[in-house]
């Protein structure tokens, strides 16, 4: 090499330039940018799964009830309920979903629940015995006990309870129905309407009332 010493003060400045901008310290942030636009909606996660026993208490079908008519204080309402849960117990079973036949004649035992019956303080249920004869293998409903206690809400936050029997009104009324043993499926329509000065119907008005029955019934063997 010709110039040793020049070399060796070019490398030092070089040196020395690098360790001067490597020490540097930053400046001051600059301001911030305008936000910008909200990004997209993004996809709907998906459902949750239903809780244990679930399935087994609602499997069996339901009965729902249209109920029309005019509240204690005079005001007109309609509300609609689905009683969709089976006892799972074995007392519980053996008087919800049974049908029972002697000779020509079945009767029907169909019990459900407005929610979960784990516990045995839920009392918010429909019940329904349904007895037909068959003359001719045709099928002639003969009598329906009907009984439902439940609580009535409505959007001005006021409620108040159907709680008895009545048999008399659903017996008279307007009847459909069809089973097949083949499958355990029955179904049945009662249209009917309670009197307004009914001693149990606590609206004192004039209640109209729709069920429907769908479920699975099984007989004992």
């Amino acid at each position: 090499m010709k110039n040793p010493l020049k070399f060796f003060t070019m490398l030092l400045v070089a040196l020395a330039a690098y360790v001067f901008t490597g020490c540097a310290e930053d400046g001051d942030p600059g301001p911030a940018g305008e936000q910008g636009e909200a990004g997209g909606k993004g996809e709907n996660g998906k459902d949750g799964e239903d809780g244990v026993g679930f399935e087994e208490a609602t499997r069996y079908g339901n009965v729902t009830l249209s109920l029309e008519g005019h509240r204690p204080d005079a005001e007109a309402f309609k509300k609609d309920l689905d009683f969709k849960f089976t006892p799972v117990g074995v007392n519980g079973f053996t008087t919800s979903s049974v049908v029972y036949t002697e000779g020509t004649d079945r009767i029907f035992t169909v019990r459900r629940f407005y929610s979960s019956v784990a516990q045995d303080f839920q009392d918010n249920q429909v019940t329904i015995n349904l007895y037909v004869s068959y003359d001719d293998d045709k099928p002639v409903v003969t009598g329906v006990d009907f009984y439902v206690r439940t609580v009535i809400t409505t959007d001005d936050y006021k409620f108040f309870v159907l709680q008895d029997s009545y048999s008399q009104f659903a017996t008279s009324g307007d009847k459909e129905y069809t089973y097949d043993p083949a499958t355990g499926n029955l179904e049945l329509k009662l249209s009917f309407t309670v009197p307004g000065d009914f001693e149990f119907n606590p609206t004192g008005h004039d209640l109209n009332v729709m069920a429907t029955v769908k479920v699975k019934v099984f007989e004992s063997v």
